[in-house]
């Protein structure tokens, strides 16, 4: 009987040691999800960055053939009114 009773401390305690190993393996998963999905984020924001520098330069190349096509107006009216 003494035995037994000796066991059953050493039983329970490797048991919620078991218990322990599950919920770190459990924690160690949802670890790895959430650094997934980081990664997952920083990529889309990094293909974020680049589609605004494409929409920037090409906003730019407009506003650079806007003013020049602007340039050219005014300069062929004043042209115009002065001859």
């Amino acid at each position: 009987m003494k035995l037994k009773d000796q066991e059953e401390p050493i039983v329970y305690k490797v048991q919620l040691l078991e218990d322990l190993v599950g919920r770190q393996e459990k924690l160690l998963t949802t670890a790895r999800e959430i650094i997934d999905g980081k990664n997952r984020l920083i990529e889309l924001c990094e293909l974020e960055t680049d589609i605004y520098k494409m929409q920037n330069k090409r906003l730019t190349r407009m506003l650079i053939v806007s003013t020049i096509g602007l340039i050219c107006f005014t300069v062929s009216t004043i042209i115009r009114l002065l001859a």
